[in-house]
C-alpha cells in the first residue's frame, strides 16, 4: 500500500519522541485547516519530510538538489532539519523539484483526509498497474539491436523543450524504420519480394549517432530498455516494448546513472498500431517524394 510505504519512509527519519509529537501536531493543525477551508503555511516538519521524500524519490543527493535550486547546501540541510529558511529559498526548492508554485512557500488550503485517501488510492493503483523497467544509457549497437527487435517503441520523456520533443519523435521514427527492416528481413519477406537483406550495422551506427546528436543539441541523456507488456495486437497477448527514457541533464542530476522507470503493464495495442502505421506511411511518402526528385 502507498500509505504503508510512506509511513515506512517517515519512520526512518523520526529521531525522538519530541520530533514525533511535533509531526503529529503539525498533521492535526493541517487537518483542522482543511476542515475549515483555512489557508495555512505548511509546518516546517511537513516541509522537511516532503522535500526529503521528493528528493530521494528522484534519486538526488542533497548537493544535487541544492545546486539545481541555486541554494547553498547548508540551506537545504536546514530545510530537511525543519529549521527556518527564507520564503525565496523554499520557492527555489519547490521549483527545482517541479512542484506546484507555492507548495512550500505560500499559505494554502490543505487537502482533507478524504481527498488525501483518494490521491493515495490512485497512486497505489498506478503502482500496481506499473512494471519496473531497468534502463541504461544507449552506448553500443547491441542495445540498439535489442530495441529494433521490438515492434513498439515507447517514449518516456520529461522535457519542457518542444524542439527536443520533435527531434526525439524523429529518432523514434528512425528506430521504428530499422525495426521494420529487421523484422521483415528475419521473416524472409525481403527475399520473398526479390530484395537483398540490407546491411544492418550501418543502420545501428546511424541510430547511435542520432542519439548522440540529440543528447548534445538539447543537453539530454537517452537511456533505453526493453520490457514485456500485456497487449492485444496481431493475435499476441504480450509483446516486447522498447523504451526510450529521456531526461534533461540540467534538470535531472540523476539522469547520468542507470536506473529504473515505471511503465504500464498493459498497453492499448490498437491505438499504438494505428499510430505506428500512420508514422510509417508518412515516412514512406517522404521517401517516395525524395526519389521522384532524383
Amino acid at each position: 500500500m502507498a500509505t504503508r510505504s510512506f509511513l515506512r519512509e517517515l519512520n526512518k527519519n523520526i529521531r525522538s519522541p519530541t520530533y514525533y509529537r511535533e509531526l503529529v501536531q503539525a498533521l492535526d493543525e493541517r487537518e483542522a485547516a482543511a476542515q475549515s477551508e483555512r489557508a495555512i503555511r505548511l509546518h516546517p516538519r511537513l516541509i522537511a519530510e516532503s522535500v526529503r521524500h521528493e528528493r530521494e524519490k528522484k534519486g538526488w543527493k542533497q548537493d544535487a538538489l541544492a545546486s539545481l535550486a541555486k541554494v547553498s547546501l547548508s540551506t537545504l540541510q536546514r530545510i530537511e532539519r525543519a529549521e527556518s529558511v527564507t520564503v525565496g529559498s523554499l520557492r527555489r526548492v519547490e521549483t527545482a523539484l517541479r512542484l506546484s508554485e507555492g507548495t512550500y512557500s505560500e499559505p494554502r488550503i490543505p487537502k482533507t483526509k478524504e481527498r488525501l485517501t483518494e490521491i493515495l488510492d490512485k497512486a497505489d493503483k498506478i503502482e500496481r498497474d506499473s512494471e519496473k523497467v531497468k534502463v541504461s544509457r544507449a552506448k553500443n549497437q547491441r542495445q540498439i539491436l535489442s530495441l529494433v527487435r521490438c515492434r513498439i517503441i515507447s517514449l518516456d520523456i520529461e522535457l519542457p523543450d518542444e524542439g527536443a520533443k520533435k527531434d526525439l519523435s524523429k529518432l523514434r521514427d528512425e528506430i521504428e524504420l530499422a525495426s521494420l527492416v529487421y523484422n521483415a528481413a528475419e521473416a524472409g519477406i525481403l527475399r520473398a519480394i526479390g530484395h537483398a537483406d540490407p546491411k544492418r550495422k550501418p543502420m545501428y551506427r546511424d541510430i547511435l549517432d542520432s542519439i548522440r546528436a540529440v543528447e548534445t543539441k538539447h543537453k539530454l541523456i537517452v537511456r533505453c530498455g526493453v520490457y514485456k507488456a500485456r497487449i492485444c495486437i496481431q493475435g499476441s497477448n504480450s509483446l516486447e516494448v522498447a523504451v526510450l527514457n529521456v531526461r534533461s541533464r540540467t534538470h535531472d542530476p540523476a539522469s547520468m546513472r542507470a536506473g529504473y522507470v515505471f511503465l504500464p503493464k498493459a498497453l492499448d495495442g490498437k491505438s499504438l498500431w494505428m499510430d505506428f502505421k500512420k508514422r510509417m506511411n508518412s515516412e514512406i511518402s517522404k521517401l517516395r517524394q525524395s526519389n521522384a526528385h532524383v
